[in-house]
C-alpha cells in the first residue's frame, strides 16, 4: 500500500508540475467566477459582481423568473457544454503525456525497479490521472453549488454527482490515449488517437440520434417528409412506427453498440441532477429556446424527454465500461509484457 500511495502521489505531483494543470484549473475557475458573478437586485440583474447592470422588470431579485434563469444558465451551458465537451478536452490535452513520459528510458527503469508489480504500477498511474479530472470538476461544482444557494436559494447536493460521472466519462476517452501511448510512446500520437476516437463516438451518437428522430419521433409528432419535393407536413396525428423503420434504427444502433456512449453518459448528468421541482413546467427547456421565445411545450416537451431517455442509464454505463475494460486490459497486457 505504501508503494501504491507513493506512486499515486508522484502522479499527482507530476501533473501539478505541468503548466497545463494550472491553466485548466484557472480556466475552470474563470467559468465558475463568471457564473457566480451574476446577481439580481430590485432593478434587474448584474454581471461581474455589479460591474455591469442590466435593468429588467421580470428578472429581479426573489422572483421565480430570476431563479429559473439562473438554473437554466447552469443546465444549458455549464452542464451541456463545459462538462460535456470543454472540460473533457482540456483534461485530455493536459494528461495525455503521462504514460508516454513514464515509458521513456530512465523513467521506466526507475519505476519497474521498485518492489511493485507492473500491473499495479500501470493501474496506479491510470487512477492517478483520473484524479486530475476530479480536481477542476470538484472546484466548479463547489462554486456552482454555493452560487445557486446564495443567489436563488437552491442548495443542490446532487450537483456533486458530476465528479464521479465525469471521471468515468473521461476514463472512456483516456483509456484509448493510454493504449496508444503504450504502443507508440508518443504524447502527440496518444492525443490524436484519443481525439479521433472521441470524434468517431460523437459521429455515431449523432447518427443514432438522427435515426431515432427520423424513424420514431417523426411518426409520433405526425410529421411526414416528401423527399422528392423537399417538403414537410405536420399533421399532429401520431402514426405507428413501421417495421422497416424499426429495422433500420436497430441497424444504426447496432453499428455503434461496441463503442462507449460518451455523449449519452455526459447527458446522464441531467437525469442525476434534475431541477424538476425548482423549474416546474420549464424543466427540460433550454435557455436558448426560452430566450428565443419558442420553448417546447406539451407534447413536444414530452417527446424531447423521451428522446433523452431512450436508452437506460444501466445500458449506457455498463456497455461503456465493458469497452473500457477491453481497451485498458489490452494496454496493461502490452505494458506488462514489454521489455524495458
Amino acid at each position: 500500500m505504501i508503494q501504491i500511495y507513493t506512486i499515486l502521489v508522484d502522479s499527482l505531483r507530476l501533473l501539478k508540475a505541468k503548466k497545463l494543470f494550472w491553466i485548466v484549473l484557472s480556466i475552470t475557475g474563470m467559468v465558475g467566477f463568471l457564473y457566480a458573478s451574476i446577481g439580481f437586485n430590485e432593478m434587474g440583474m448584474s454581471v461581474g459582481f455589479g460591474l455591469k447592470k442590466i435593468e429588467n422588470p421580470v428578472v429581479v431579485e426573489g422572483s421565480d423568473f430570476a431563479r429559473m434563469f439562473y438554473l437554466l444558465l447552469f443546465t444549458s451551458f455549464i452542464n451541456d457544454w463545459w462538462f460535456g465537451f470543454l472540460a473533457l478536452a482540456l483534461a485530455l490535452i493536459a494528461s495525455c503525456s503521462v504514460v508516454p513520459e513514464m515509458m521513456k528510458e530512465g523513467s521506466i527503469d526507475v519505476m519497474v525497479s521498485k518492489p511493485l508489480s507492473r500491473l499495479k504500477l500501470f493501474i496506479t498511474k491510470y487512477v492517478g490521472v483520473l484524479f486530475f479530472m476530479a480536481v477542476p470538476v470538484l472546484l466548479l461544482c463547489v462554486i456552482c453549488f454555493l452560487s445557486m444557494g446564495i443567489r436563488v436559494g437552491v442548495w443542490k447536493w446532487d450537483l456533486f454527482l458530476a465528479v464521479p460521472l465525469l471521471m468515468f466519462v473521461f476514463s472512456l476517452i483516456y483509456c484509448v490515449a493510454v493504449l496508444a501511448g503504450v504502443l507508440w510512446k508518443s504524447s502527440l500520437f496518444a492525443l490524436l488517437s484519443a481525439m479521433m476516437f472521441w470524434s468517431t463516438c460523437y459521429v455515431m451518437h449523432i447518427a443514432e440520434s438522427l435515426a431515432y428522430g427520423w424513424y420514431y419521433v417523426m411518426p409520433k409528432v405526425g410529421m411526414t417528409v416528401d423527399m422528392t419535393r423537399g417538403t414537410t407536413e405536420l399533421t399532429g396525428e401520431e402514426r405507428e412506427v413501421t417495421e422497416e423503420g424499426r429495422r433500420n434504427y436497430r441497424l444504426v444502433r447496432a453499428a455503434g453498440a461496441p463503442l462507449p456512449k460518451i455523449r449519452k453518459a455526459t447527458l446522464l448528468l441531467k437525469r442525476l441532477v434534475d431541477f424538476d421541482e425548482e423549474l416546474g413546467p420549464m424543466s427540460g427547456v433550454s435557455l436558448g429556446s426560452l430566450m428565443a421565445g419558442d420553448p417546447p411545450q406539451g407534447r413536444d416537451l414530452e417527446v424531447a424527454n423521451e428522446i433523452e431517455e431512450r436508452m437506460s442509464a444501466g445500458y449506457i454505463l455498463w456497455s461503456s465500461a465493458g469497452f473500457e475494460l477491453v481497451v485498458l486490459s489490452s494496454a496493461a497486457f502490452v505494458f506488462c509484457r514489454r521489455d524495458y
